[in-house]
């Protein structure tokens, strides 16, 4: 059995204190900034309504705002947003229902961004058959999709900033 008197157990104690001390004011706990690990924050999610694209494996939200425009192309559609093309299963008219007034059907095969139309002109490329008429100018791409001339004066209100 063990004895501990009341001497050597205060001598022990203000040991420990002491140690606990010299601790505290070492630069192993110090905070200063070599010590401190920062991890950068997570990017939030994008706020709003957003598609959800299939891409190569991976699933992808894409918030309506990214969106410029969505194209039909034989059996599939392609969402186009600033820096990537994506291919959906869906079909234009479920996309037109789900997207709502924040994109107006320029053709049958094409639904664009009302924020990302620029310019609406009549053009002729002698270098197309199929390009002779009205088209739009989607911003930031600079790419120019066809309207077909049923939509040509919802286009042009949509310009103007009136609703359709």
């Amino acid at each position: 059995m063990i004895s501990v008197t009341a001497v050597e157990a205060k001598r022990s104690m203000s040991d420990c204190e002491m140690r606990l001390e010299e601790l505290a004011m070492s630069t192993v706990f110090s905070p200063t900034p070599s010590h401190i690990f920062l991890r950068p924050a997570p990017e939030p999610l994008p706020e709003g309504p957003a598609l959800v694209v299939n891409d190569r494996g991976r699933v992808l939200r894409l918030p309506y705002a990214e969106v410029l425009y969505l194209k039909a192309e034989q059996k599939y559609v392609t969402l186009r947003t600033a820096e990537h093309s994506h291919v959906l299963d869906d079909t234009l008219t479920e996309l037109e229902q789900r997207l709502g007034d924040a994109f107006i059907r320029i053709h049958r095969n094409a639904l664009v961004a009302r924020r990302a139309i620029r310019e609406l002109q009549l053009r002729n490329d002698e270098t197309q058959a199929d390009a002779d008429g009205w088209a739009v100018r989607v911003a930031p791409l600079d790419e120019w999709l066809a309207v077909s001339r049923r939509q040509v004066a919802a286009v042009r209100a949509a310009l103007a900033g009136e609703p359709t």
